[in-house]
């Protein structure tokens, strides 16, 4: 009898001298987040899978930034410039943020992008540099057509110029350009009207525009009367336009 108590005081000692060791390195079974995400268990949890960010670059021609690093989660959060970002696709390697209403107006400049995991109480950050202000790729509509239309006045609509067009489809850079003439069957009439719509990896590249030519071979004659900063799917609608008002024939590019 004796022995069966000593083995039961044996057996306890050792359970509580267990959860103490355990209490120590916060083990718990309350989950590592909230007021306990800095308990010492969690901190050495955090510390173990903690991420990192690497690099974080735009890509204009897809309309996303891409985060690269380590150990990115389903818990991951991003912010740009203290702007919550909206991530797209993720991998524990990479999150991709698309240009939407979130992060749309975002400057040129650069910004600080914060990637956080919530629950491990693990962040990173990086600089990230925006060459140009960010557009929503949603936005819809040609923000050119009313410009064109007003300043073209008689010759629009008239579809009398000779357009040369580069539709690479996403992931490529898309184009068309002519130029509209004063008269149609004299081109040394001027003022000559080059206009187009461009989509490029190059943000200030990517525009509508029209240009008046007032005599040739003369810089100073040349003025942009309409020139608007346009997405993928805006420049798409303004190539429409141009079919529908401008080109008589159109050129693909090969």
């Amino acid at each position: 009898m004796n022995r069966l108590i000593v083995k039961i005081m044996v057996v306890l000692l050792m359970e509580f001298t267990l959860l103490n060791t355990l209490h120590a390195h916060g083990d718990h079974s309350v989950p590592c987040s909230g007021p306990h995400k800095n308990d010492p268990g969690c901190l050495v949890s955090a510390l173990a899978a903690a991420i990192s960010v690497n690099s974080a670059t735009v890509d204009w021609l897809n309309e996303k930034i891409i985060v690269r690093g380590d150990n990115f989660s389903n818990s991951t959060t991003v912010t740009i410039a203290g702007i919550p970002a909206t991530i797209g696709s993720q991998t524990a390697n990479q999150l991709e943020i698309p240009f939407d209403a979130a992060i749309a107006g975002l400057p040129k400049g650069n910004h600080n992008l914060i990637a956080d995991d919530g629950p491990s109480s693990s962040s990173s950050s990086i600089s990230l540099f925006v060459k140009a202000d960010i557009i929503d790729q949603a936005l819809g509509g040609c923000p050119c057509e009313s410009g064109w239309s007003t300043e073209l006045g008689s010759l629009w609509g008239q579809k009398l110029t000779d357009c040369f067009d580069i539709a690479g489809g996403a992931g490529s850079p898309e184009d068309i350009a002519g130029t509209v003439l004063t008269d149609s069957t004299d081109p040394a009439v001027y003022p000559h009207y080059p206009i187009g719509a461009a989509f490029t990896a190059e943000p200030d590249e990517s525009v509508c525009q029209l240009t008046r030519v007032s005599t040739p071979l003369d810089p100073a004659a040349v003025t942009d009367l309409v020139k608007t900063r346009i997405n993928r799917q805006q420049q798409g609608i303004c190539r429409t336009s141009l079919v529908n008002n401008v080109c008589n024939t159109i050129t693909t590019a090969p």
